[in-house]
Parts: structure tokens; C-alpha cells; sequence
């Protein structure tokens, strides 16, 4: 597949893009122009899941370079997700962007809207659109098993966890961190930590209990 648009990846990773939220797993979502609202919820959707995404309609500003907008997300992000309506093959700047992903070895979840996975992304398992919210779930579910994401995702849900600004928020959250598959000396950590830093995690009804209860499971 040729890919027209020239990419500069030294100097564009180096950069810190304000799009994304700090230290969320940065998810580049793909698609037409016609499914901008629908993309915008699902990203609005993710954020409940530490989970940061591009679309681009709504995060490019009106005063920069569009192109070049898009190539600094598909050169930062983490993941791809391909919204896979019945006109999405036929877009040259989604094939482009799928194509791109592909040959940075980033894991995409295609969605099928009407559309099979064709391609290269036929070998992913795809996600049958039902609701914003279920989707969301769903992607979730497979970015914090996925080899090439579960790291990023347990980091930034801890970050989430750690940042609960209510008693309900951080039970919320650590409903997630208990789904985390990647667990390292820092994560348990920052876990064990984590009511000392944050009083609406620390007087949480129970929490503290729920928490050491998981700090000592992992560390059999």
C-alpha cells in the first residue's frame, strides 16, 4: 500500500502533544468524516477508562496544520481503533492512517459498523458496534489484556485510581485496577501508597481493606 504522507517520527515523537491527557493510554481513532459525532462520544466514553483518544474533528485546531496534526497522533499513539462503517475502505486517509499503524506494529480494534476487517486488520478480532458505552467497555477489556498495551494501561489507570476526586470515583476506579493484568514492583507500589495521597481513596468505605487485600494477593 502506498502511503502518500511523509512522516518525520524522530521529531515528531519528541514532542509532548496537548491533545492527550497526561499519561493515559493514547488510543488514534479512525474514521469517516460522517461518524465524527459517533467517534467523539466513544472517545468521550474512554476517558472513564484512562483511556486518551484522537478524533480528529474535534482535536485539531482550527490554526495548525491538519495533516500534520493527524501524523504527530499516529506517530504518539499507543493503539489504533478503526470504526469500520460501510464507506470506510473507500476513504484514502483511513486506509492510510489503518496502513501507518500497521507498519509501527500498533495493536488495532476494528469495530465492525457494516464493514468486515479487510486487509491487514482481518487477522484482529473485531468488535460488533452496540452501544457507545458497551463499545467502550469492550475496547477497554482488550487494551488491558493485550501484550502490546496491557503495560501502558495498568499505568494509566493507576494514575486514574490515584487521582479519584470522590468516595464513589475511587471505588469506580479500583473496580479497574483490579481488572489490571500487568503488575510490577512500582505499580504495587504506587497501589499501596495510594490512600496516603488521596483522602477520598483513604476514607473510602472499605477500600483501604479492599486494597491491602489486593496488595497482599499479588505479592504471593
Amino acid at each position: 500500500m502506498a502511503l502518500p504522507i511523509h512522516i518525520k517520527k524522530t521529531k515528531i515523537v519528541d514532542q509532548s502533544p496537548k491533545f492527550w491527557t497526561e499519561e493515559y493510554l493514547r488510543l488514534f481513532i479512525s474514521h469517516l468524516s460522517t461518524d465524527k459525532l459517533l467517534a467523539q462520544s466513544v472517545k468521550n466514553n474512554l476517558e472513564n477508562y484512562a483511556i486518551s483518544g484522537f478524533v480528529a474533528h474535534s482535536d485539531i485546531e482550527p490554526t495548525r496544520e491538519w495533516q500534520y496534526e493527524i501524523e504527530l497522533a499516529l506517530n504518539t499513539c499507543d493503539s489504533g481503533l478503526a470504526l469500520l462503517s460501510v464507506n470506510f475502505h473507500e476513504s484514502k486517509w483511513t486506509d492510510q492512517e489503518i496502513g501507518i499503524l500497521i507498519g509501527q506494529d500498533k495493536l488495532i480494534i476494528p469495530v465492525k459498523m457494516g464493514l468486515d476487517p479487510y486487509g491487514f486488520i482481518g487477522k484482529y478480532q473485531a468488535i460488533v458496534f452496540s452501544t457507545e458505552k458497551k463499545i467502550s467497555n469492550t475496547i477497554f477489556e482488550a487494551l488491558v489484556k493485550n501484550e502490546k498495551t496491557k503495560k501502558k494501561m495498568a499505568f494509566a489507570l493507576m494514575k486514574m485510581f490515584e487521582e479519584s476526586n470522590s468516595y464513589a470515583e475511587a471505588k469506580v476506579n479500583f473496580k479497574l485496577i483490579q481488572k489490571i493484568e500487568f503488575w510490577d514492583d512500582i505499580l504495587l507500589e504506587r497501589l499501596e501508597k495510594s490512600p496516603k495521597g488521596n483522602s477520598q481513596i483513604r476514607d473510602s468505605f472499605g477500600l483501604q481493606g479492599s486494597i491491602d487485600h489486593l496488595v497482599s494477593k499479588l505479592n504471593r
